[in-house]
């Protein structure tokens, strides 16, 4: 299911699954931050040119 979220201020659409969602919103408010502020800490971070969702979906495997 298609998301809005603001990576680093600037508005895109990700694609994930809905456990995937509500892995990020578990997360976030764990940490107290925002899914927003997670997935622009992901985008940051990534060092290959995968795509963001593909670059979410393998930074949260581990947790799974």
């Amino acid at each position: 299911m298609p998301h809005n979220v603001y990576v680093d201020g600037h508005r895109t659409t990700v694609r994930l699954e809905p456990v995937i969602w509500e892995t990020l919103r578990g997360i976030a408010r764990q940490q107290g931050v925002t899914v927003n502020d997670i997935v622009s800490a992901i985008n940051r971070d990534r060092i290959t040119s995968s795509g963001l969702t593909s670059a979410i979906a393998l930074t949260l495997l581990p947790i799974w």
